[in-house]
């Protein structure tokens, strides 16, 4: 095991390990002369853990991302990783103007919570929807706080 602190000889060096943008524990290996960053779950499963049906990735049984004894790690496939994190609620789903996918921004939420008002032809659902180019229960999802809560209380009629 590599631990957070301390590590392991290899050929006379002591090999400290950092954490990547990601939270896994990496160190530099030099592999044919040149220097190589391995993750350290990844060599630990390679060197102890069996991968007979040959799957790719290796997972994290207990989801900690340093824990990296051979008994919290397993071989499994990206759907099989994914289906893991969902249920032991490990993925964290960006919501609103947060997430990349996100059609509206934070100003244009805004403004539609600001025009709002209710069976109104210029500023109704109808009417904001045709303006920002969404569906009308996108804009009523909206002002009632369903979608884009987080702008919940930045805004001032």
């Amino acid at each position: 095991m590599i631990s957070k602190r301390y590590t392991r000889v290899w050929k006379g060096q002591l090999l400290k390990p950092g954490i990547d943008s990601k939270g896994y524990l990496k160190v530099v290996l030099c592999i044919n002369g040149k220097n190589t960053t391995c993750k350290v779950h990844r060599l630990v499963a390679e060197a102890f853990i069996l991968n007979p049906l040959n799957k790719p990735q290796v997972n994290h049984i207990d989801g900690d991302k340093l824990n990296n004894f051979m008994t919290n790690l397993e071989w499994s496939t990206q759907s099989e990783n994914m289906v893991h994190a969902f249920n032991n609620r490990l993925f964290k789903t960006r919501v609103g103007t947060n997430n990349n996918q996100a059609k509206l921004s934070k100003e244009q939420v805004i403004e539609i919570k600001r025009t709002y008002a209710p069976k109104s032809r210029e500023f109704g659902t109808y009417a904001l929807a045709k303006k920002f180019n969404v569906h009308r229960k996108t804009i009523s999802r909206i002002i009632n706080n369903i979608t884009y809560s987080e702008i919940q209380g930045e805004v001032v009629k």
